[in-house]
This record gives C-alpha cells, sequence and structure tokens, in this order.
C-alpha cells in the first residue's frame, strides 16, 4: 500500500514535471528552438544590403488560430517599407502586417537586411497552435547571404560636342549579378538601358541594350547619345545633363525598395556649340 502511495505521488510529479516544461515552451525566451543544429536544411538566398522582403510561413494546414513565432538575425522587423523597429523576434497574432491567414494558417512578416559583416543571417520562425502545442526543435526558414548593391557612375569629365555630334559617355556599372537595368535622364527625358552578360537579341522595351562581358566585378559601356541639338538661335551654347538615377541587377529588381547605389560621378554635363547657318555668296 506504502509503495502503491509513493508511486501516485511520484506520477503526479512526473506531470506536474512535464506541464511545466509545455508551460514553459510557449514562453518568450522560455523556448528557443532558433539554434544553428535545427538549421541545417535551410536553403541559401542571396539579397542585398538595405534590401526589404516580404516572408510568409505556412503552417499545418489542417489547422486554425495559429500563432507563429519568427526571428530574425541580420536584419530588421520592419511593420512597412521604410518604418524601420528595433524587433527581432515577434509572436504573430494578426496585428498589423504580422498576419495570420485564417485559410491556409500562414503568417507573414516583412524584413529589411543590413549589411554584410561576416556573421551568420536568417529567418526562422515556429508554430505555436491555438491549444498552445509546439513540435519540438523544429522550425522552418531561410539562410541569407548579403551582397553588394550595383552601383552606377558615369564618366566624370564633362564634354564639349558640336550641334548634332555624337555624345560619348563611359557608363560604369559595378556589382550585381546578370542582367542590369538603368536609367539616365537627359534633363527632360528617362533613357532606359539594359545590360546583360547573355545575348540581348530578343530584349525590349528598352532604349538601348547591350551584351557586356565583366571585368572582375565591374563592366563599362561606351553610350553614343545622338540626337542632342543647339536649337537656340543665337549662337550661344545649350548645355544638356545627363544624370544616372537608377540601376537594378537580378538581384535588386525583384526587391520590394528595387534600386541600387547611384556613384559620386553621376553627371556629365555636355555643352552643344551651334553650327554655323548656311551663308549666302553675292557678285558684285
Amino acid at each position: 500500500m506504502k509503495t502503491k502511495f509513493y508511486q501516485i505521488v511520484l506520477l503526479c510529479l512526473a506531470f506536474v514535471g512535464m506541464a511545466s516544461v509545455v508551460n514553459a515552451q510557449t514562453k518568450e525566451g522560455g523556448y528557443n528552438p532558433f539554434i544553428s543544429g535545427n538549421m541545417t536544411a535551410f536553403e541559401t538566398k542571396v539579397v542585398t544590403e538595405g534590401s526589404v522582403h516580404t516572408y510568409t510561413y505556412t503552417g499545418d494546414a489542417a489547422l486554425t488560430g495559429s500563432k507563429f513565432v519568427f526571428k530574425v538575425v541580420g536584419g530588421t522587423i520592419v511593420t512597412s517599407v521604410g518604418d524601420d523597429t528595433a524587433i527581432t523576434m515577434v509572436e504573430t497574432n494578426g496585428a498589423g502586417t504580422h498576419t495570420v491567414d485564417k485559410v491556409t494558417n500562414t503568417a507573414s512578416i516583412v524584413v529589411k537586411w543590413a549589411a554584410e559583416d561576416g556573421t551568420p543571417k536568417f529567418i526562422a520562425a515556429y508554430e505555436l497552435t491555438a491549444d498552445g502545442c509546439i513540435t519540438n526543435n523544429q522550425i522552418g526558414g531561410l539562410k541569407i547571404s548579403v551582397g553588394a548593391k550595383p552601383v552606377i557612375t558615369l564618366a566624370s569629365a564633362d564634354l564639349d560636342a558640336c550641334s548634332q555630334d555624337l555624345i560619348p559617355i563611359d557608363i560604369t556599372i559595378t556589382n550585381g549579378e546578370s542582367p542590369w537595368e538603368a536609367t539616365i535622364n537627359d534633363g527632360t527625358d528617362d533613357i532606359t538601358f539594359y545590360f546583360s552578360t547573355d545575348d540581348v537579341t530578343a530584349i525590349t522595351g528598352y532604349d538601348h541594350k547591350a551584351k557586356v562581358t565583366l571585368t572582375g566585378t565591374s563592366f563599362t559601356y561606351n553610350w553614343s547619345a545622338t540626337g542632342y541639338l543647339n536649337t537656340k538661335t543665337d549662337g550661344t551654347d545649350e548645355t544638356y545633363v545627363f544624370t544616372a538615377t537608377k540601376v537594378d541587377d537580378k538581384i535588386t529588381k525583384a526587391e520590394l525598395n528595387d534600386t541600387g547605389l547611384i556613384g559620386v560621378d553621376k553627371s556629365v554635363t555636355a555643352t552643344v556649340h551651334p553650327l554655323p547657318t548656311v551663308g549666302t555668296m553675292a557678285q558684285n
């Protein structure tokens, strides 16, 4: 009888202990599955410094009303593009942009990634059911590799040209992954460019396109701007300012804030001199 009593007491203590463990796991800080051993199967995604992405975690399709606990390392969870916060972990419960889809049991957050500093970066999440249940040490997520944004610069020397001459401008793009898209404004209109290390014959929708060859991490395209006339009738010069306004590569094009960096030498001024008018010949 005494032995049976002790067995009952021990069994009750065991249940209390198990309940304590479960309760601790559902509290923030009491359960941490975000360790390297649980991330060995994570796929690596490439992003660029300062890029903003939406990440969606899909839970058990048979469940509804779950919460999802996210952890981001190397980036910042934001409620909207351009609105940074210092949050690195959040439980989503349908508030703000951290939503739970009641039909498919998914949740999404927006993350802005910091610069590459040699430390591991990842985003991961796990599901906490409406009944408070979790699958121990099971998380889903991605490892993140941060690459440099593409940078566009123009030839720094200002140019002189006669009306109707070609205006040669060197466009240099550094960093990024093919293909690249760039925009240069001439003071009135945007001129669009498409560059690729592959064949560009079938590419349409751009003012200029070219197949390029990388030298290290950069390439230079020699653009001969045409059609920039001196339309003045008083014999004075006319000025055009060409300014790089945008550059994207394959990666930044897919990002929410899809723009690269503009280099220090972003503008070129072309002074266009007038052509002489056709004179007349007279005989006395």
